[in-house]
Protein backbone atom coordinates (compact mmCIF):
# COMPACT_ATOMS: atom_id res chain seq x y z
CA UNK A 1 0.00 0.00 0.00
CA UNK A 2 1.75 3.21 -1.11
CA UNK A 3 1.26 6.22 1.06
CA UNK A 4 -1.70 7.78 -0.81
CA UNK A 5 -3.49 5.01 -0.58
CA UNK A 6 -2.67 5.02 3.12
CA UNK A 7 -4.05 8.50 3.16
CA UNK A 8 -7.26 7.63 1.82
CA UNK A 9 -7.94 4.91 3.64
CA UNK A 10 -7.30 7.05 7.00
CA UNK A 11 -9.61 10.18 5.33
CA UNK A 12 -12.59 7.26 4.77
CA UNK A 13 -11.61 5.77 8.29
CA UNK A 14 -12.15 9.38 9.58
CA UNK A 15 -15.04 9.84 7.69
CA UNK A 16 -17.42 6.94 8.88
CA UNK A 17 -16.50 7.37 12.52
CA UNK A 18 -17.44 11.04 11.79
CA UNK A 19 -20.65 10.00 10.22
CA UNK A 20 -21.37 6.96 12.95
CA UNK A 21 -20.94 9.90 16.00
CA UNK A 22 -23.53 11.75 13.80
CA UNK A 23 -25.91 9.09 13.71
CA UNK A 24 -25.21 8.73 17.72
CA UNK A 25 -26.56 12.24 18.36
CA UNK A 26 -29.57 11.83 16.40
CA UNK A 27 -30.89 8.60 17.43
CA UNK A 28 -30.92 6.42 20.51
CA UNK A 29 -31.24 3.36 18.41
CA UNK A 30 -27.78 3.87 16.33
CA UNK A 31 -26.21 0.58 16.24
CA UNK A 32 -29.23 -1.06 14.88
CA UNK A 33 -29.22 2.38 11.92
CA UNK A 34 -25.70 1.70 11.52
CA UNK A 35 -25.74 -1.96 10.58
CA UNK A 36 -28.88 -1.21 8.30
CA UNK A 37 -27.40 1.08 6.53
CA UNK A 38 -23.42 -0.91 6.30
CA UNK A 39 -25.66 -3.90 4.73
CA UNK A 40 -26.68 -1.87 1.70
CA UNK A 41 -23.50 1.08 1.26
CA UNK A 42 -21.17 2.92 3.34
CA UNK A 43 -22.26 5.42 6.09
CA UNK A 44 -20.53 8.51 4.92
CA UNK A 45 -21.78 7.81 1.34
CA UNK A 46 -25.61 7.25 2.66
CA UNK A 47 -25.15 10.74 4.38
CA UNK A 48 -23.52 12.44 1.46
CA UNK A 49 -26.30 11.01 -0.35
CA UNK A 50 -28.98 11.52 2.17
CA UNK A 51 -31.33 14.10 -0.07
CA UNK A 52 -31.63 11.31 -2.92
CA UNK A 53 -32.48 8.51 -0.42
CA UNK A 54 -35.59 9.81 1.21
CA UNK A 55 -37.07 6.49 1.16
CA UNK A 56 -34.13 5.10 3.08
CA UNK A 57 -34.21 8.05 5.55
CA UNK A 58 -37.68 7.71 6.35
CA UNK A 59 -36.97 3.90 6.83
CA UNK A 60 -34.41 4.22 9.13
CA UNK A 61 -35.44 7.35 11.01
CA UNK A 62 -38.19 8.67 12.84
CA UNK A 63 -39.96 12.10 12.09
CA UNK A 64 -37.87 13.95 14.55
CA UNK A 65 -34.51 12.30 14.19
CA UNK A 66 -35.16 12.99 10.41
CA UNK A 67 -35.38 16.86 11.17
CA UNK A 68 -32.40 16.90 13.08
CA UNK A 69 -30.44 15.04 10.45
CA UNK A 70 -31.59 17.92 7.62
CA UNK A 71 -30.42 20.44 9.93
CA UNK A 72 -27.49 18.96 10.91
CA UNK A 73 -26.45 18.26 7.36
CA UNK A 74 -27.37 21.58 5.88
CA UNK A 75 -25.08 23.13 8.52
CA UNK A 76 -21.97 20.74 7.39
CA UNK A 77 -20.42 22.12 4.47
CA UNK A 78 -17.52 21.10 2.30
CA UNK A 79 -14.21 23.23 3.23
CA UNK A 80 -13.19 24.79 -0.29
CA UNK A 81 -10.62 23.00 -2.19
CA UNK A 82 -7.58 24.84 -3.21
CA UNK A 83 -5.80 24.73 -6.33
CA UNK A 84 -2.59 26.86 -6.34
CA UNK A 85 0.57 27.70 -8.48
CA UNK A 86 3.72 29.66 -8.52
CA UNK A 87 4.49 32.22 -11.41
CA UNK A 88 6.91 34.38 -13.08
CA UNK A 89 6.13 38.19 -14.53
CA UNK A 90 8.66 40.40 -15.45
CA UNK A 91 8.34 43.56 -17.92
CA UNK A 92 11.20 46.06 -19.30
CA UNK A 93 9.13 48.80 -20.25
CA UNK A 94 8.89 52.16 -18.74
CA UNK A 95 5.55 51.50 -17.22
CA UNK A 96 6.28 47.81 -16.08
CA UNK A 97 5.12 48.27 -12.32
CA UNK A 98 1.95 49.44 -13.49
CA UNK A 99 1.57 46.22 -16.27
CA UNK A 100 2.09 43.71 -13.98
CA UNK A 101 -0.07 45.26 -11.30
CA UNK A 102 -2.84 45.67 -14.00
CA UNK A 103 -2.35 42.17 -14.70
CA UNK A 104 -2.54 40.68 -11.59
CA UNK A 105 -5.36 42.71 -9.74
CA UNK A 106 -8.03 39.91 -10.06
CA UNK A 107 -10.53 39.65 -7.24
CA UNK A 108 -11.23 36.05 -6.97
CA UNK A 109 -8.13 34.82 -6.15
CA UNK A 110 -5.08 35.12 -4.22
CA UNK A 111 -1.97 36.24 -5.33
CA UNK A 112 1.11 37.24 -2.81
CA UNK A 113 4.46 38.30 -3.99
CA UNK A 114 7.07 36.25 -2.81
CA UNK A 115 10.11 37.53 -4.15
CA UNK A 116 12.49 38.36 -7.33
CA UNK A 117 9.02 38.66 -9.71
CA UNK A 118 7.59 35.45 -8.20
CA UNK A 119 4.06 35.32 -7.14
CA UNK A 120 1.98 32.73 -5.59
CA UNK A 121 -1.73 32.16 -7.03
CA UNK A 122 -4.11 30.19 -4.90
CA UNK A 123 -7.90 29.60 -6.07
CA UNK A 124 -10.61 28.04 -4.45
CA UNK A 125 -13.24 25.74 -5.27
CA UNK A 126 -16.40 23.54 -3.75
CA UNK A 127 -13.96 20.73 -4.95
CA UNK A 128 -10.17 20.57 -6.58
CA UNK A 129 -11.56 19.62 -10.30
CA UNK A 130 -13.37 22.94 -10.10
CA UNK A 131 -11.12 25.11 -8.46
CA UNK A 132 -8.12 23.72 -10.81
CA UNK A 133 -10.51 24.73 -13.72
CA UNK A 134 -10.70 28.17 -12.37
CA UNK A 135 -6.87 28.22 -11.95
CA UNK A 136 -6.20 26.93 -15.45
CA UNK A 137 -8.71 29.74 -16.92
CA UNK A 138 -7.44 32.82 -15.21
CA UNK A 139 -3.75 31.88 -15.66
CA UNK A 140 -4.74 31.75 -19.97
CA UNK A 141 -6.07 34.70 -19.60
CA UNK A 142 -3.21 36.51 -17.66
CA UNK A 143 -0.88 34.68 -20.53
CA UNK A 144 -2.72 36.34 -23.54
CA UNK A 145 -2.49 39.70 -21.20
CA UNK A 146 0.98 39.82 -20.76
CA UNK A 147 1.65 38.89 -24.19
CA UNK A 148 -0.20 41.85 -25.16
CA UNK A 149 1.83 44.23 -22.93
CA UNK A 150 4.84 42.46 -24.17
CA UNK A 151 4.92 41.10 -20.37
CA UNK A 152 7.19 37.40 -19.48
CA UNK A 153 4.59 35.07 -17.86
CA UNK A 154 6.16 31.67 -16.52
CA UNK A 155 3.51 29.81 -14.79
CA UNK A 156 4.44 26.55 -12.62
CA UNK A 157 1.89 24.29 -10.81
CA UNK A 158 2.32 23.64 -7.05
Amino acid sequence: MTGKEREEKIKEYEKEQTSIKLIRVISPNYEKIVNKIKEKQKISEFLDNIKNNSEQVKSLFTKEEIEKLDKIVKEKKEKPRPAKGIFTIKSNSENGINDIKELISIKEVEIKYLGSSRFSIEVLGKDFKESNNKLNSLIESIKEKAKNKKIVFEFQEK
